[in-house]
């Protein structure tokens, strides 16, 4: 099919086409050079195939998004406009020009990355996110993946962040994302609710990372192409992310790094409850300031907490007055909230009992559980402590979970 311009074309007459690089039925993406002599990006979108969402007061919303934000490594807006010819309306953006290569690029010709030269990489993406993610209006990607990401061999092989039409803002309206031109194994499993967040640029960095040490996305599987609608792709992908992830993919040999396997687990985590909550946290873990808990360092965690059946306070003979004071004071503003709350007593969110050893505290406190029913998990300093910087945070987190 023949491209919408011709070399030596002019746009506007300010860009002169030098050559066409690629592109859809969406957009068309041709090197161009400048009457300033430089040579730039240009992106030529066929504004009748562009959807309502992609626009924002009267202007593409990548145009908007891109002009809010001045980053080091991300693609940088230069112009914009609007370009008619044979009667067809297109919409144009002017991007620097990255002299330098894909990571799909480079991934075809050089082969997987080592773990060592992934991991930096990775970090300094998550940075320029990091940034993008604390913009006023927080500012989702939606669109990560090797072929978006660019080495610019004129600034020491820095990643540049590219292709923001998928962008949106946080505040956005749901399912205004186009899921069909998207590439489907780096997409977040909320997405396909119509939900983007932080985190789901968080899994996208996972998938990315992932597919840099093993040379395949995660959960990587051939769909015929005679059953290549996005329906059956989609179904095929969530089948497979019910399986766990595997590290020895086309005779690679499967890296023993076990902290790493767990980053990229957790940042791949299909519940997002528990994906990392920000990038900072994500960056925290692959710099290894942070300690995350495995499935072996569980294993010493206590026991799940079990909710106590039992005699309750007829169980304890004597000490009527500290049963009459939890009584009143605990049980009753917990049984009875609204009456509490309508002398102005809140619920107490604790006790604490004290005296010397022997004297009873834990026999009270497991009677106190059985009287409301409530689960008990009995702790000491060792069960959480860990020789790992915020580590013992890590174990305090999962023996709340244990406890609900």
């Amino acid at each position: 099919m023949k491209n919408i311009l011709d070399k030596k074309q002019m746009v506007n007459s300010t860009y002169e086409v030098q050559f066409f690089i690629g592109g859809d039925t969406f957009y068309e993406k041709y090197r161009v050079k400048g009457k300033d002599g430089k040579t730039y990006l240009l992106k030529l979108y066929n504004s009748s195939k562009l959807l309502k969402d992609d626009f924002s007061n009267d202007n593409l919303l990548e145009v908007e998004i891109l002009a809010s934000l001045n980053l080091a490594n991300s693609v940088r807006l230069v112009n914009n406009g609007e370009y008619v010819k044979d009667n067809n309306k297109y919409h144009y953006v002017i991007l620097d020009f990255i002299s330098g290569e894909t990571l799909q690029d480079k991934l075809e010709r050089d082969g997987v990355f080592s773990q060592y030269a992934a991991v930096p990489l990775i970090v300094y993406l998550l940075e320029t996110l990091q940034e993008i993610h604390k913009s006023s209006n927080s500012i989702i990607h939606n669109n990560i993946n090797p072929n978006n990401i660019y080495l610019d061999y004129s600034n020491a092989e820095k990643p540049i962040l590219t292709e923001f039409g998928f962008a949106r803002y946080i505040t956005s309206k749901s399912n205004s994302l186009d899921l069909s031109r998207l590439s489907p194994f780096y997409i977040a499993p909320e997405l396909y609710n119509g939900i983007f967040t932080p985190q789901s640029d968080i899994f996208s960095v996972g998938a990315l990372l992932y597919n840099l040490i093993m040379g395949i996305p995660p959960w990587y599987v051939e769909i015929p192409k005679y059953q290549h609608t996005q329906e059956k792709v989609i179904d095929a992908i969530n089948e497979k992310r019910k399986q766990e992830l595997i590290y020895g993919i086309k005779g690679i040999e499967e890296f023993q790094d076990e902290h790493l396997k767990e980053v990229i687990k957790k940042a791949l985590a299909i519940n997002i409850d528990y994906r990392f909550k920000n990038v900072g946290e994500f960056i925290s873990a692959l710099k290894r300031e942070t300690a995350l808990i495995n499935d072996e360092q569980k294993k010493d965690l206590p026991k799940k907490a079990i909710k106590k059946k039992g005699a309750g306070f007829s169980a304890i003979a004597g000490m009527q007055e500290l049963k009459d004071i939890l009584y009143n004071d605990v049980i009753r503003a917990l049984n009875e909230k609204e009456l509490y709350e309508s002398y102005g007593i809140t619920i107490p969110n604790g006790m604490l009992l004290y005296g010397p050893p022997g004297c009873g505290k834990t026999f009270i406190s497991e009677r106190f559980a059985e009287e409301v029913g409530f689960n008990f998990l009995q702790l000491k300093p060792s069960d959480i402590k860990s020789k790992y910087i915020n580590a013992t945070e890590e174990k305090i987190g999962e023996i709340f979970k244990e406890a609900i």
